[in-house]
């Protein structure tokens, strides 16, 4: 009777792992993971805190992921100046930004631990790619990739035409 119990955590474990979602990021067989949701505004890691994961923005945030070599500094820059020039919009959205600058990263400009070479290889960024933008859903999946900077009136054009935003919006004006 107890294996009924732990059943669903069982199956969730492996549709996870089929997911993609990436080594450390399966929850314990018998015991249900913590899905509190982030803080729009994020502490730096120190050494007590987990690396990380961006299954913990699923259903809370859409990140904007800026991938960035030292070649990519002007994009990344370019970028950057779009988006803070934008707040109330990323606010309003529940928007992130999640900075992937050599093995550096910060969300919303704060240091994080994270593993920058997991990233990429989920994300399959091309060690070759100087700079790449990439709009992530609440649902965790790309919704956009682009090699140059994004207008702020696209990236929050297309959030504005998705479901789940369009439903916000309307409970919004409730």
């Amino acid at each position: 009777c107890s294996d009924i119990k732990r059943f669903p955590y069982k199956c969730l474990s492996l549709v996870t792992a089929l997911l993609g979602a990436g080594a450390g990021c399966i929850p314990e067989a018998n015991t249900p993971r913590d899905r509190s949701p982030i803080e729009p505004t994020h502490r730096p890691a120190d050494p007590e805190t987990p690396l990380m994961d961006m299954e913990d923005f699923a259903w809370t945030h859409r990140p904007l992921l800026l991938f960035a070599d030292e070649r990519g500094q002007q994009n990344r820059d370019a970028q950057l100046q779009l988006v803070k020039a934008n707040q109330d919009g990323l606010t309003d959205r529940d928007m992130v930004v999640v900075e992937i600058v050599g093995e550096q990263i910060t969300i919303d400009g704060e240091p994080r631990g994270a593993d920058a070479a997991a990233l990429r290889s989920r994300y399959d960024i091309d060690p070759d790619e100087a700079f790449t933008v990439l709009l992530v859903g609440k649902d965790t999946g790309v919704k956009l990739r682009r090699d140059v900077p994004v207008t702020m009136d696209e990236v929050f054009g297309l959030i504005d035409t998705m479901p789940m935003r369009r439903q916000e919006m309307g409970n919004a004006s409730r």
